[in-house]
C-alpha cells in the first residue's frame, strides 16, 4: 500500500510538471505578444514567382517562404490565404483579414492601411498582341482599351494620367488568357508576374513588350491605427537574418553560376582575346558597311516620306475585320475622326454604316480578286466630301494575317464639276423642252380663241336680240360665262408660253384671285377645300396682271401637290402700314396656306433656287417658286415661307401698294372715259381673218351697227380687189398671224393708197409688249381675241375717235 501511494504521489508530481512545461511553452508567446496566437495574411495567389499556386493547388513562391521562417521566429501561428486581388482588398476593408502583402502604396490606401517598409521593387509595364504597333508611349494608349487586374494600383495611377478606357480582370492570368485569343489588343501587368506566365503558356511569339510604365514596391500593411500589430508584423521580419532572405532568394528567383578557372578555360580565354581582334577588325568593317547601308536606307526612307507627302490622298493599313492598323495622311483635315479615335478600332466602329459596309465589301473584293475599287461620300467638318478609294493587299510574313492598304482619294471637286455639268445640260434640254411645249402652248391658243371668238360673240348677239326675261336669254347668258372662262383658260396658257402681254398696271388682287376661282382653281379637285379670306377695302398694286395669276397659280398647284390625301387651301389678303423716318410704307400682304406635309428647314433653305424640287422628273421642273420669287422681287416686294413638317406650309407675299393720289387719278381718268359715248356709224370697214367664222360674226355685228363691211378669209384676194376696185376705205380691221400676207403688212400696202387708213388689228396671240407697241399708234389699235361685241364697237368708235 505504502509502495502504491508513493507510485500515485510521484505520478501527480509528474503529471503537475508537465503540465507547467506545456503552459510555459504554449502560453508563453501570447503573454508576451499581447495574447495573439494567430493572424490572417491574405496575398494575390497569382503573382509568380512571389505567391503561386502549383499543379496541386497549394501556395508557393518566395513570400510563402518568408511567412513560415515569420512564423517560426514569432512561434505565432500563420493562416496565409491567396485569392484574387481585389478579393484581398474586400478581406482587409472588412476586417476578415490582419494583414495584406503584395499590396503597392497609394495615396487611397493609406487612408486606411498602415505600411511596412517596401520588401521588393516591382518594374510596371505594357504589353500588346502582335498585331498591334504603334503603342510606344502613354499617349499613345487614347484610343484603346487597356486589360487591368481589378484592384491594381496600375488602375489608379492610368485614370490619373488621363487612361481611362480600362476592362478589369480578376487576375493575371485571366488577362494573359484572353490576350491569347485576341480579345483585349493591350493590357498592363507587372513584369515578374508577367514574364513567368508569358513563358509557362508559351505565349512569346503572340504578346509583345511595348513600353515600362513605371516601378512600384511591394509592402506589407494593417488595418490602418494596428501599431501594435504592424511592430510585431516588422519585428517578425526584422529577426530574419540576411542569409536567410538570400536563401529563399536564390531559392526563387535563381543566382549566378559560377565555375572554377582551369587550364583549357585559360586557352580559351587566350583564344578569345584572338577572336577579339579579328571581330574587331569585322566590327569596324561593318560599322562602315552598316553606316553607308544607313545613309542608304535614309536616303530611300526620306525619298519614300517626300511621295508620300507629296500624294494628296489618305492611306491606311487594315485587317480583313476591317480594324485600323496604321495611317498616313499629308492633309489630316481631310480624316472624319483623329488618329486615336480610329487606331485599334474597325470601320463599323469609327464610320457611318453605308460608309463602312462600302469598305468591308472593298476589303473582301480584293481578297478574292487582288484589288477593289468605290467610292463613298462623308460630312467632315460639316461639308460634303467625296472619295474614290482603292485596296490592294498587303504583302505580309508567312503565316500572319492578311492586311490590306486602303488609299483614299478626295474627289469633290471633280465631283461636283460633274454634277454641275450634269445639271447645265439637264436645264439645257429641260429649256428646250419648255420652249417646244411653249410654242405648241401658244399655237393652241391661237386656236383655242379663234374657236372661242364665234361662241362669245353669238352667245352676246343673242342676248342683245332677246328680253332678259326670256328662257332662251338665259342659255345665251351661261354660253357666254363659259366662253369667257375658257378664254380664262387660254390666257393662263398664253402666259406659261411666254407670249402674253407683260405691260404693268393697276391690279386689284382681290379681282384676280376671284377670277382664278372661277377659272382654274376648279380644276384642283374634289378633295381640296379653298378658302379666302379677302381684304374689302385692299390697296391696289402696280403689276402685271398675267403675271399676278402666274405667281397665284403656282403657289396652288404647289399646295394641292402637297396634300396628296386632301386638306385646305387658304388665300388670304391684308393690307400693313409700316412706320418708317421717311413716313408711312403701305404694302399688300398675300397668304398662301396648306394643311399639307410641310418642309424641313433644309429644303426650306433651297426653295427658290433654280431647278431645285422635290418631286420627281416627271411631276417638277423646279421652276415655278424661282419664277415666282423673280416676279416678287421684280415688282420691289417680298417673299417668305413658313413651314414645319406634317403641319403644312405658308408662304407670305409682300408687295408695296399703289400711293392714293395715283390710284384717285387713274380712277377719276377711267370714270371719265367710261362716261363719255364711243360709238360710231356709217363708215367703210374691211374685215380680213383666215378664219371664215371670225369674218362672218365681225361684219354681222358691224352691219346691225350701221356699218358697210366688205369680209374677206384670204388676205391676197383682199389686196387683189382693193388694188382693182379702189373702194372707199375707212377702217381695216386684220388677223396679225395670216398665212401668205401678214395683218401688218397688209396695212402697209394699203395705206400706199389710203394714207388715212386706221387699222384695228386683231390677234389670238398673246404678243410682247415691243409688239403691241409697233401695232397701235395715232392710226391703229390692237384688240385681243377672244373679245365682245361691246369690246369690238368700243375699239372701232375709240379708233375713229382718234381722226377727230
Amino acid at each position: 500500500m505504502k509502495v502504491k501511494a508513493a507510485l500515485s504521489r510521484l505520478y501527480g508530481a509528474i503529471l503537475s510538471t508537465l503540465t507547467m512545461f506545456l503552459a510555459v511553452v504554449f502560453l508563453w508567446p501570447s503573454q508576451v505578444q499581447g495574447q495573439r496566437t494567430s493572424i490572417t495574411v491574405v496575398l494575390d495567389d497569382n503573382y509568380p514567382p512571389y505567391v503561386f499556386r502549383n499543379e496541386q493547388g497549394k501556395l508557393v513562391g518566395k513570400l510563402v517562404d518568408e511567412w513560415r521562417l515569420w512564423q517560426e521566429k514569432t512561434g505565432i501561428r500563420v493562416i496565409l490565404t491567396g485569392m484574387d486581388w481585389a478579393d484581398c482588398l474586400h478581406a482587409m476593408a472588412s476586417g476578415k483579414a490582419d494583414v495584406i502583402d503584395t499590396a503597392f502604396r497609394t495615396s487611397a490606401r493609406e487612408e486606411v492601411m498602415d505600411f511596412l517598409p517596401p520588401h521588393a521593387a516591382i518594374p510596371v509595364a505594357i504589353y500588346t498582341h502582335k498585331d498591334i504597333t504603334g503603342i510606344a508611349d502613354l499617349s499613345s494608349l487614347r484610343g484603346f482599351v487597356v486589360g487591368v487586374k481589378a484592384g491594381d494600383a496600375c488602375v489608379d495611377w492610368l485614370n490619373d494620367h488621363g487612361i481611362r478606357d480600362l476592362r478589369p480582370y480578376s487576375s493575371y492570368q485571366a488577362i494573359l488568357n484572353e490576350a491569347v485569343r485576341k480579345n483585349i489588343q493591350v493590357f498592363c501587368m507587372d513584369e515578374p508576374p508577367a514574364n513567368f506566365l508569358i513563358h509557362r503558356q508559351k505565349a512569346e511569339n503572340d504578346l509583345r513588350y511595348a513600353f515600362h510604365l513605371y516601378n512600384g514596391e511591394f509592402h506589407r500593411a494593417v488595418k490602418k491605427g494596428d501599431k501594435e500589430l504592424l511592430e510585431l508584423v516588422q519585428k517578425g521580419f526584422s529577426s530574419i537574418t540576411s542569409q536567410e532572405y538570400e536563401r529563399i532568394h536564390n531559392k526563387w528567383m535563381g543566382k549566378p553560376l559560377t565555375r572554377p578557372l582551369d587550364t583549357r578555360l585559360i586557352l580559351l580565354m587566350w583564344l578569345g582575346a584572338g577572336l577579339v581582334v579579328i571581330l574587331t577588325l569585322t566590327v569596324v568593317i561593318l560599322r562602315y558597311l552598316v553606316i553607308r547601308r544607313t545613309q542608304q536606307l535614309t536616303a530611300v526612307k526620306n525619298h519614300l516620306e517626300a511621295t508620300l507627302n507629296a500624294i494628296p490622298d489618305l492611306l491606311f493599313e487594315v485587317d480583313i475585320s476591317g480594324r485600323f492598323y496604321d495611317f498616313h495622311s499629308s492633309n489630316p483635315q481631310l480624316l472624319f475622326l483623329p488618329k486615336e479615335a480610329f487606331l485599334g478600332k474597325t470601320l463599323v466602329d469609327c464610320l457611318p454604316p453605308e460608309v463602312a459596309e462600302a469598305g468591308m465589301k472593298g476589303l473582301q473584293q480584293a481578297l478574292r480578286e487582288g484589288r477593289a475599287t468605290g467610292e463613298y461620300a462623308l460630312s467632315i467638318n460639316g461639308e460634303l466630301k467625296w472619295f474614290e478609294f482603292t485596296v490592294v493587299p498587303k504583302q505580309m510574313p508567312f503565316n500572319e494575317q492578311q492586311h490590306f492598304i486602303f488609299l483614299s482619294r478626295d474627289v469633290t471637286a471633280q465631283k461636283e464639276a460633274a454634277l454641275k455639268a450634269l445639271e447645265a445640260q439637264r436645264q439645257s434640254l429641260q429649256s428646250q423642252k419648255l420652249e417646244a411645249v411653249g410654242r405648241l402652248a401658244g399655237g393652241i391658243a391661237h386656236d383655242l380663241n379663234n374657236f372661242l371668238m364665234p361662241v362669245l360673240g353669238y352667245a352676246e348677239m343673242g342676248m342683245h336680240a332677246l328680253n332678259p326675261s326670256d328662257k332662251l336669254y338665259g342659255y345665251f347668258q351661261e354660253t357666254k360665262r363659259a366662253a369667257e372662262r375658257a378664254a380664262l383658260v387660254v390666257k393662263q396658257v398664253l402666259t406659261f408660253s411666254k407670249k402674253a402681254e407683260a405691260v404693268s398696271e393697276r391690279v386689284q388682287l382681290n379681282s384676280v384671285i376671284e377670277e382664278l376661282k372661277n377659272g382654274l382653281f376648279q380644276l384642283l379637285g374634289e378633295d381640296i377645300q379653298l378658302q379666302l379670306n379677302l381684304a374689302p377695302d385692299l390697296f391696289s398694286v402696280f403689276v402685271n396682271k398675267n403675271q399676278m395669276e402666274q405667281v397665284l397659280m403656282n403657289l396652288v398647284l404647289n399646295a394641292r401637290d402637297a396634300m396628296p390625301q386632301g386638306g385646305v387651301i387658304n388665300i388670304e389678303t391684308s393690307n400693313q402700314e409700316t412706320h418708317t423716318p421717311d413716313g408711312v410704307v403701305k404694302q399688300v400682304v398675300l397668304r398662301v396656306k396648306d394643311t399639307g406635309c410641310g418642309m424641313s428647314k433644309a429644303v426650306q433653305e433651297r426653295i427658290f433656287d433654280p431647278f431645285f424640287t422635290t418631286k420627281g422628273p416627271e411631276h417638277g421642273t423646279g421652276l415655278g417658286l424661282s419664277n415666282v420669287y423673280g416676279i416678287v422681287k421684280q415688282y420691289g416686294g417680298e417673299i417668305a415661307v413658313e413651314s414645319e413638317v406634317g403641319k403644312g406650309t405658308t408662304f407670305i407675299i409682300t408687295l408695296p401698294a399703289m400711293v392714293e393720289e395715283e390710284n384717285a387719278l387713274k380712277t377719276a381718268e377711267a370714270l371719265q372715259q367710261a362716261s363719255e359715248p364711243l360709238t360710231a356709224q356709217g363708215l367703210e370697214v374691211v374685215v380680213v381673218d383666215d378664219d371664215e367664222h371670225i369674218v362672218s360674226l365681225v361684219s354681222m355685228v358691224l352691219q346691225a351697227d350701221g356699218h358697210r363691211v366688205r369680209g374677206f378669209s384670204d388676205p391676197a384676194e383682199c389686196l387683189r380687189l382693193i388694188e382693182d376696185e379702189r373702194p372707199s376705205i375707212d377702217i381695216l380691221i386684220t388677223d396679225v398671224a395670216m398665212p401668205g400676207i401678214s395683218g401688218p403688212e397688209l396695212r402697209e400696202r394699203l395705206k400706199s393708197i389710203y394714207s388715212g387708213l386706221k387699222t384695228l388689228f386683231i390677234s389670238g396671240y398673246g404678243l410682247p409688249e415691243e409688239e403691241m407697241t409697233v401695232l397701235q399708234g395715232q392710226d391703229a389699235a390692237m384688240l385681243q381675241k377672244p373679245f365682245g361685241i361691246l369690246q369690238l364697237t368700243h375699239a372701232i368708235a375709240e379708233l375713229q375717235k382718234k381722226s377727230q
